[in-house]
């Protein structure tokens, strides 16, 4: 378009239009911004579902693995905990069972903690933990996900039935 062509109403006009268009594509950006900030922050938690996930499958894996005493089972799982929570560089596990500590080697209990007990045979209990260490900065956001309390439990469950295996038929 030849705008020396255009008369002032024209170019008026042409300029609205312009500025309307322009308004429109500012709209679409914060749109897409927007979009954007949803699914980054939807693959964020996609992947710590996968990390949680894959904890279990291991945990179950190593369950499932005869060659390895209750001992060597419980050590294994214990040690595969970290890599499952939203600060694994922070976090440490442990596991007490029948007075047998089990724990990482970064493991420092801490108030910043998850735990769950161990039902095992007899009525006893043990005790599965998740501590983060002092040095995790904490702001006024829950430091723990639900999801972590679920998964936990479910890794206590496992060990459990590790040491009873009567537990799982």
């Amino acid at each position: 378009m030849d705008y020396n062509d255009l008369d002032r109403a024209q170019l008026l006009s042409h300029i609205s239009e312009m500025n309307q268009e322009l308004l429109k594509f500012q709209e679409m950006m914060k749109e897409s911004d927007w979009l954007a900030n949803c699914l980054k922050e939807r693959t964020r938690i996609l992947n710590e579902r996968m990390k949680e996930l894959d904890c279990v499958f291991k945990a179950v894996q190593i369950f499932r693995d005869l060659e390895l005493t209750p001992e060597g089972k419980t050590r294994k799982i214990v040690e595969s905990l970290p890599r499952a929570w939203r600060y694994p560089e922070f976090a440490g596990a442990r596991a007490v069972i029948d007075g047998v500590e089990f724990k990482t080697e970064n493991f420092n209990r801490t108030a910043v903690r998850q735990s769950a007990l161990i039902r095992l045979r007899d009525h006893k209990t043990a005790e599965l933990e998740v501590c983060y260490s002092n040095s995790l900065r904490k702001d006024n956001n829950p430091v723990f996900l639900p999801e972590e309390q679920n998964l936990i439990i479910v890794i206590a469950e496992v060990l459990g039935a590790v040491w009873d295996p009567q537990k799982i038929r």
